[in-house]
Order: structure tokens, then sequence, then C-alpha cells
């Protein structure tokens, strides 16, 4: 109202309303005076109400859908994956450190909970640079640091709009779930109801019960909506991303990488080493003229095959 009155004091060349409405201006002060006096008298009362609020709002949220559910079966790995070029210098440094990222701002690792969702590189580009082939890499979630941050769905494709209409105007705050204990199982049993549906995306048709949160009910839609061509199966993978660099022979489990890096003295003698260490080696023959995507498709058999899936 201020503003309104203030307004129309520039535009308004007359006189006798300027003089109007710098009356009405000063009544509103006062009237804003006395309220402000009001709610300050009343602000013992008033705190409780801002914490149901507060209440209600985190009520909103995916991390409050899942937690009362069950966490599911066996947990899977944690899977993070690069390019040779890249695994290059993981060799060199002996470990995963963090990358900037443009979308938290932040120097951060990422991973995919039981998936290689990651695609190092558009499918339909094909190249002969064996140095694009991809390497995914296995890793138990008791070994590596602490996550931070657990997503249902890949936050990238969130931020580009890609999950609109269901998630529009959805902030992170309102997916994350790394405050619940064993988040990324619980997601799996209320969204996919097991493991293997949820690796090979099948989540559930029906809820039961059906979701209290508006957030969790447009997060189940956009699941089951029909995409085709919008955007790939990380909107069906948990993101999980740390911020601190670890070892990699220390808690990798599984290494998929290809095989003429066997052929490569630096790159094998440091595989050799990781073996001996307890890391399995999984060797595969890419093709010669294919892109790093489509490479990672052709992999998820056998990855599901080392997680017993």
């Amino acid at each position: 109202m201020v503003r309104y009155y203030r307004h129309c004091f520039k535009e308004n060349s007359a006189g006798e309303n300027r003089v109007g409405h710098l009356v009405e201006n000063t009544v509103y002060e006062k009237r804003r005076s006395r309220r402000s006096d009001q709610m300050a008298a009343r602000r013992h009362w008033t705190r409780p109400t801002a914490r149901r609020r507060v209440e209600a709002w985190n009520a909103m949220t995916i991390a409050a859908d899942i937690a009362a559910s069950s966490d599911g079966g066996y947990p899977l790995q944690l899977i993070h994956t690069t390019t040779v070029d890249v695994f290059r210098t993981i060799c060199t440094t002996g470990q995963l450190v963090p990358q900037m990222c443009d979308v938290m701002e932040a120097k951060l690792t990422y991973f995919f909970y039981g998936r290689p969702a990651y695609r190092p590189g558009p499918v339909q580009v094909n190249n002969r640079n064996r140095d694009k082939r991809p390497v995914v890499m296995l890793f138990s979630k008791e070994k590596i640091p602490k996550c931070a941050q657990i997503y249902p769905c890949d936050t990238g494709a969130h931020r580009r709009g890609m999950y609109e209409p269901h998630l529009a105007d959805v902030p992170f705050a309102d997916l994350d779930c790394a405050s619940v204990a064993q988040a990324e199982r619980r997601i799996v049993a209320r969204y996919f109801g097991s493991n293997p549906e949820y690796f090979y995306g099948e989540p559930l048709q029906k809820l039961s019960p059906e979701p209290a949160s508006a957030v969790a009910r447009a997060f189940h839609a956009l699941l089951r909506s029909e995409r085709e061509g919008e955007c790939d199966d990380r909107l069906l993978s948990i993101e999980m991303i740390g911020a601190d660099a670890f070892a990699l022979h220390e808690a990798a489990s599984h290494l998929v990488f290809p095989d003429f890096l066997q052929a490569d003295k630096d790159v094998a003698a440091v595989l050799e080493g990781w073996s001996k260490q307890g890391v399995e080696l999984v060797p595969y023959r890419p093709q010669g003229l294919t892109s790093a995507g489509r490479t990672v498709e052709q992999l998820f058999p056998r990855v599901g095959e080392l997680q017993g899936l």
C-alpha cells in the first residue's frame, strides 16, 4: 500500500490528488505502526504457529514420504561412470577427487545408486576415440565418505527444466532425502518395490498408502509418465553426492573398463596393484565405432550381475 501511494504521487500531476495521497500515506504509516506493536505483544503465541507452518512444509517433501517406508532389500553399490581419459588421471592420483559442479556450484563427486545411469556423451554421436569409452566404478557405501545429499532423480536434468511440469518450481530442498536413514533403499522400496524393478527402471503404478505430500505425488506421476525422447533413465535413478576425496582402492569393489587398457603399461600397473588390494577387475571389449552413452547401456546387464541382479 505504501508503494501504491508513492507511485500515484509520482505520476499524478494534479496538485489536489497529490495532497490527498500524501494524507492517505500518513494514515497508513500510523496503522502499520499500531499493527507492529500488536504483533510484538502477541509474539509469544505466534512462535508455535510458525513452528507448525515449518512442520507442515517439511511434510511436503520426498523425505517425509519415504520416512515410514521399509529400507527395502540388500544394499546396492554406488556407481560412478567416467571416460578413459579421465580414468587415466584417477590412475595417476589414485583418488576420486570432487570436481566443480555448475548445478550445485561446488566441488562434488556424483554417484548413482545401483545403476550406471550417467552417460558420458550423447548416445547418438559415434566416434572411434578410445579415450571416450566408459569406465564404470562400483563402490560400497560404507567405504566412501558420507554422501551429504541424496536425490530421487538427476538434479542436472531437474535444473534444466526437463522434469516439468511435474516438478516445476520444486526446490532441491524438497527432493533431498539425506536426512532419512538408508534413504536410497527406502526410495527403492517406496517407488519401485524391489531392487530388480528399480535397476531395470520399472516404478510401481500405485503406491500404498497414497502419498500425503504433493511433491511426492508429483514425483510418482513423473516416474510413470510417458516422456519419450525428452530425458533418459537418469529420471529413474537415485543420485548421491559427496564432497570429499578418497582413495579408489579402499572403496571400490569392481572396475568395469575397456580391455585395451590392459595393454597400457602405466594403467595396467595401477590396475594390477588395485587387484591385489581386493578390487575386482572386469574388462569388456568395446565396439570400434560407437558412443560412450550406448556402451554404458550395453553394460547394464553386466553391472546388474555384479550386484546379484
